[in-house]
């Protein structure tokens, strides 16, 4: 029960948030497309488009950085540790029975590691090459396997209707447009 109200709950949210961000970001938005279009056409997504879509696993990977489903995790000192306190960054003590609760999303945006424009939307980032140096625990979404690669497939197959639907509703209103004297060709759409 739990995973399967795990597996909803964060898939309608981290899909809730990719799609804002790539309405607020056109470029990212056309290159999503235009993978989508390469890859999948006019077919149905299936599991073998999954591994040809990077850019796509991409958004969904900085989505999941930027506004991770699950907040904050709760971490302790090794359990073999036997000295105390555990100094952490040089200057936090931890103490035997201590938790730590870090705030991912703020994890997540360390400049040290993002750079200045960690808080930014860049997919590019997350791409497999760059995404695979990234140094340990700096990207934790909090989500078991299965969940991640279900939000990655119902992403992709909702970016697919998506654009279809978008597709429809341009067309819709460029018609419109057309029917009340104005040209179609103003119409400023991410399609």
């Amino acid at each position: 029960m739990l995973i399967t109200e795990l597996g909803h709950e964060t898939t309608s949210g981290t899909l809730s948030f990719l799609f804002y961000y790539l309405i607020k970001n056109p470029a990212t938005y056309l290159a999503a497309q235009q993978e989508v279009d390469r890859v999948v056409g006019r077919s149905s997504v299936t599991v073998e488009h999954m591994s040809k879509l990077p850019f796509i696993e991409a958004c969904i990977r900085e989505t999941l950085r930027l506004k991770p489903p699950v907040s904050l995790i709760s971490l302790q000192p090794l359990p073999e540790t036997t000295e105390y306190p555990v100094i952490i960054g040089g200057k936090y003590e931890v103490h035997k029975g201590d938790v730590i609760i870090p705030i991912l999303h703020k994890v997540q945006q360390d400049p040290v590691v993002y750079g200045e424009d960690g808080e930014q939307f860049r997919p590019e980032r997350m791409l497999d090459e760059q995404f695979f140096k990234l140094p340990p625990n700096s990207w934790k979404v909090g989500l078991i396997r299965q969940t991640l690669c279900r939000a990655i497939a119902d992403g992709l197959l909702a970016l697919w209707e998506w654009r279809t639907s978008l597709h429809w509703a341009a067309l819709c209103m460029a018609r419109s447009y057309s029917l009340h004297g104005a040209s179609p060709a103003k119409l400023q759409l991410p399609l």
